[in-house]
């Protein structure tokens, strides 16, 4: 009976804790939208846009099959969960990588077809960040 009030105790916790997380990401994030403008100025603000939006639709997509990949194949490990994170870790680093780089080679169509070629340094800086939720 006490294992069982520690497991319900431990994850209404740990509810509380995801609830804290995704209150402060949606504080931030409008503090973000009402700040930034003010900060870096319309023009600078504008630009942030055309760089986030196509960045965040890939980054949305490699977190979403990291965290199903990778929680399958735990899952499926029986008892062998460090090797296979490990083997899992390894291909999803590769394929991240590839990801990154096509995106970056594809900077300057993406500027392009925006009509703003001034976005294609920061479209290819950015792509580190599709290798860093990889990692992550």
């Amino acid at each position: 009976m006490t294992s069982e009030r520690d497991q319900a105790g431990r994850a209404g916790r740990g509810g509380i804790a995801v609830l804290g997380a995704k209150v402060f990401f949606v504080v931030s994030g409008f503090a973000q939208q009402t700040l930034l403008p003010r900060a870096i100025g319309l023009a600078g603000y504008g630009a942030l846009a055309l760089v986030s939006v196509p960045i965040n639709i890939l980054n949305s997509v490699v977190i979403a099959s990291t965290v199903q990949g990778v929680s399958r194949t735990i899952a499926s490990s029986h008892g062998h969960e460090r090797a296979a994170f490990r083997s899992v870790f390894r291909v999803h680093l590769v394929i991240t990588a590839i990801v990154a780089a096509l995106f970056a080679a594809l900077a300057p169509a993406i500027g392009a077809f925006e009509r703003a070629p001034h976005i294609v340094l920061p479209l290819v800086l950015v792509a580190l960040v599709v290798v860093a939720y990889g990692v992550y």
